[in-house]
């Protein structure tokens, strides 16, 4: 007899499986373990250049060049897509407006008289001279004590330098406060144009600067690439000269006038920066004439003066009701900033950048799949310095490999919508290892576990395990479901217990996010139900499963069977007695023609006729060696291959353990006697007869020397001859 341990092996895998694999499945999990899942950013356009950062919706639309990745990309990336900024340029005419920008380039927008901090409340003032300032008031009859640095920017408004200047030991009688200290003025343009292009890259931008005239001046473009760098050179914030209001309004009410140059139909206005101190405000060189249609000859053409939105940048002087008036004459906006605040310059021109251009800019954008039919929402979205459009999704969309078909929707805030199509192709060589687009993870692993690790077999009595789950961080999944199942070990062998548990994310440690939770256990369920513990037969199979819910593609099952056990072989032994036999047949009717006998007693067709003549010695009989209850079927034919008889039953296992326990064995030797009498009761005549039988033992699990054991089932077919004697 032999007896060994059996413990199926645990299976761990980072691919999905079902909970009944074949050895075909099993050999594919285990080649496909080691294979990374991969996550791909959609940042850039085939066909354009690995190096450009954004995906040009515009150039892949219908058609286009399908992206490539590898086969082990499973997803799109909800973190860090990046979009080109032409694809949200306004498409509608409320959205389109013509800006002229103007800014001060006269001598009080310079520095270089110094500055005077104020001891009382640290306040710091700028003069561009030290004109009506006291003098002698310092340490050897000068007016200064050291020096003040701060950072000043460059005319083109592209990079700050230390500028140092006298430190005023008083401020009293100065009169020549500078407009712009910082020279912040060119930098607060620029990222108005800037803001303006990706806005609305249909709309246009003037721009020019004044003293005693108009200069670096460039009128209005269209905003697309190549005309918003042009504008932008044209900037140079300098300062020296008078300060005359009248050209510089003069040339922008020309240009936004005129349909020719910036269009008909459209939102118009001027930005226009000073210190407000103009000096042409007397007689028909008077700038308010410019609110005039017709102040000179010959006249401007029709049309009111556009909106003028002042930014009075300086010290309050009787300035600041002079560019006053001329937005509020205009139906435009005034703005009045301190010269020691011009951190706050740029954002109040982003601010009227946005209310003339009434934007039509992206309020949502929604990504479909539509080969797996999954759709994702822009979580939250922002223009980067390029002005292409960053955006961050509600969740990852799944890539089926081979080709997937994708559907952008771009909704903008007037309401307006575009649509755009792209694919991607997941059918690449694999991917080992990250790259500039591709983040990839090792498989996700799913562990039943104890105090003492990883549970290799489960054990028989209750007990509380915890279910981890060791994922990658990529996404942001606060919670997982893993399916829990059992699997019963006797027969019929069927679905046991059903169970849903909920791991709550444990920690992030990098790229590394554990989820996991205790459920309670009972090793020992012969009826598992779905009541939140975790059941199983002793030695039945635990399946624990998850997968991504909106990536098929990233799953992990564990398998775990039960305790160790001894297990026996139901192996079935049987021979024929005697060749040839001649006892009497039974006297009266029988029910059926076997009796199975054993040295206690009887266990099968126990009535009395048929008992009583099973008992002669001769009657034909076969013994049976069997390890567990058993099933038969026997047929028997004449010579000639005709029916003569059959029976079929069995042994069940009250009879079968009490008939072991008589023997002290871990097997019954039985005997199945063949009553000599045809189906229609005639006694067997003398001749040849074949026996054709099939033996079946139970799987069963029974205490062997004191240890559980397991008997599994077996299966004899059996066909023989035997002689009879009629006596």
């Amino acid at each position: 007899m032999k007896i060994g341990n059996v413990l199926r092996p645990r299976l761990s895998i980072g691919i999905r499986g079902l909970s009944l694999m074949s050895a075909a499945v099993l050999s594919f999990a285990a080649g496909s373990q080691a294979q990374r899942r991969c996550d791909l950013a959609v940042n850039t356009t085939p066909g354009v250049g690995a190096d450009t950062a954004c995906l040009d919706l515009i150039a892949l639309n219908g058609g286009g060049t399908p992206i490539q990745t590898a086969s082990n990309a499973t997803r799109i990336s909800n973190q860090g897509m990046t979009l080109c900024k032409n694809a949200f340029g306004t498409q509608t005419t409320g959205g389109v407006a013509d800006i002229v920008y103007v800014y001060d380039n006269s001598g009080s927008m310079g520095l270089g008289g110094g500055a005077w901090i104020n001891p009382a409340n640290g306040d710091t003032v700028f003069y561009q001279s030290t004109t009506g300032c006291p003098a002698g008031s310092g340490a050897g009859g000068a007016n200064t004590n050291g020096t003040i640095t701060i950072p000043v920017w460059n005319a083109a408004g592209l990079a700050t330098t230390p500028t140092t200047m006298p430190r005023l030991i008083s401020n009293t009688g100065c009169t020549s406060w500078s407009g712009d200290p910082y020279n912040a003025r060119g930098r607060a343009f620029r990222l108005g144009i800037t803001s303006q292009s990706t806005l609305s890259p249909l709309s246009t931008a003037g721009i020019m600067s004044f003293n005693n005239a108009v200069n670096n001046s460039q009128r209005p473009l269209v905003l697309n690439a190549a005309n918003t760098a042009t504008v932008l050179n044209s900037i140079a914030a300098v300062s020296g000269g008078g300060t005359l209001y009248q050209p510089p309004l003069d040339s922008s009410k020309n240009w936004l006038l005129n349909t020719a140059i910036t269009g008909a139909n459209r939102t118009k206005a001027v930005i226009f920066l000073s210190d407000g101190r103009p000096t042409d405000t007397t007689g028909t060189g008077n700038y308010l004439n410019i609110l005039q249609n017709n102040y000179r000859s010959p006249p401007l053409p029709a049309g009111l003066m556009p909106p003028i939105y002042g930014i009075f940048l300086g010290k309050d002087t009787v300035g600041s009701g002079r560019l006053k008036k001329l937005s509020d004459t205009t139906g435009g906006q005034f703005h009045l900033i301190p010269p020691n605040r011009p951190d706050s310059l740029s954002s109040v021109v982003a601010s009227i950048v946005g209310n003339i251009i009434v934007a039509s800019a992206p309020r949502t954008v929604t990504i479909t799949n539509t080969t797996v039919n999954q759709t994702s929402v822009s979580d939250t979205l922002a223009f980067d310095t390029a002005g292409n459009l960053s955006l961050t999704l509600d969740s990852i969309i799944a890539l089926r490999q081979g080709t997937n078909n994708f559907r952008v929707t771009v909704t903008n805030t007037d309401g307006s919508v575009k649509v755009y199509t792209f694919s991607i192709k997941a059918d690449g060589p694999a991917a080992t290892t990250s790259t500039g687009d591709l983040t990839c993870y090792d498989p996700p692993t799913l562990q039943l576990r104890d105090n003492g690790g990883i549970v290799t077999a489960y054990t028989a009595n209750a007990a509380s395990y915890t279910v981890r789950l060791v994922r990658n961080a990529g996404d942001s999944l606060a919670s997982v479901t893993v399916s829990a199942i059992t699997k019963d070990s006797m027969p019929p062998i069927g679905p046991g217990d059903n169970e849903s548990l909920t791991l709550a994310l444990n920690n992030t440690s990098g790229n590394t996010a554990t989820f996991q939770a205790n459920t309670p256990f009972n090793g020992q369920s012969q009826s598992p139900a779905n009541n939140g513990t975790l059941e199983a037969d002793a030695n039945g199979t635990v399946i624990l499963s998850w997968t991504h819910p909106r990536d098929s593609r990233e799953f992990a099952v564990d398998t775990v069977q039960g305790y160790k056990i001894p297990v026996l072989n139901g192996v079935v032994e049987i021979t024929r007695k005697l060749p040839v036999s001649g006892g009497s047949p039974p006297l009266g009717p029988i029910t059926s023609p076997v009796v199975v006998l054993t040295g206690p007693g009887c266990l099968y067709n126990c009535n009395g006729p048929a008992e009583l003549a099973a008992r002669d010695s001769l009657i034909p009989a076969f013994q049976l060696t069997t390890r567990s209850p058993f099933n038969f079927s026997v047929y028997i034919y004449d010579h000639l291959g005709q029916y003569v008889n059959k029976a079929v039953g069995g042994v069940d296992s009250a009879q079968w353990e009490a008939a072991r326990l008589a023997t002290g064995t871990d097997s019954v030797v039985s005997e199945l006697k063949i009553l000599p009498v045809s189906h229609d009761g005639r006694a067997f005549g003398t001749g040849v007869y074949i026996l054709k039988a099939t033996i079946q033992t139970l799987t069963l699990n029974r205490i062997n020397a004191g240890v559980e054991t397991r008997v599994f089932s077996a299966k004899r077919r059996f066909i023989n001859r035997f002689g009879y004697v009629h006596p």
